[in-house]
């Protein structure tokens, strides 16, 4: 299993070692950061379902091809700016191209659209990504608890099912959110 450090490690240095577009154990890393949060922006700008797949891949394409020139520059911005940028014209121009569109998202539409969406999205990948990293250091009662106590259940009850005490349905929450929290904060920090 890959350590910790090893994986900020990784993630770290992913655009660099992406300059060679023939490095395939990158592009399967940045695949597996980016490709869910690329689909579900285009889901959420409204792209046909029957054309999602097809144009998640064009954009990682267009990445793959890009991705060698791409010099970050905290200062300019950040990735995921870029990105959505490529997000962003690709969308347009895939609505541009319908010939059953009647009327035209106009660019300003669009570019609203998905700075709203790839922020919520954005937001649900990061915790999705957080919750895989650190559901493995806690036992299966104490995510349990978290999960169903975040599901609106009473926490009386939790205690009785799991047979623990209602303190420690608490304690467990609050260990797994400050877990969640710093680990948020940690790949928002690497992948933004």
């Amino acid at each position: 299993m890959e350590s910790q450090d090893n994986k900020l490690n990784t993630r770290v240095t992913l655009l660099i070692r992406l300059r060679n577009k023939y490095d395939d154990d990158s592009w399967e890393d940045f695949t597996n950061y980016y490709s869910s949060y690329v689909y579900a922006v285009l889901k959420g700008m409204g792209v046909d379902f029957s054309e999602l797949d097809d144009m998640k891949q064009r954009i990682l394409l267009k990445l793959w091809k890009n991705l060698p020139d791409f010099e970050y520059q905290p200062e300019k911005g950040s990735f995921r700016s870029w990105l959505c940028t490529v997000i962003r014209r690709t969308v347009y121009n895939y609505f541009r191209s319908k010939k059953n569109t009647s009327e035209l998202k106009s660019e300003k539409i669009v570019n609203a659209e998905v700075d709203k969406i790839a922020e919520k999205e954005w937001m649900i990948h990061i915790a999705s990504l957080a919750w895989a990293n650190i559901s493995e250091g806690f036992s299966d009662t104490v995510k349990e608890t978290y999960v169903r106590l975040s599901n609106g259940e009473n926490a009386d009850d939790i205690a009785n099912t799991l047979q623990i005490s209602r303190g420690s349905v608490y304690v467990y929450k609050e260990r797994i959110q400050k877990a969640l929290r710093k680990e948020v904060r940690r790949l928002n920090s690497e992948l933004s």
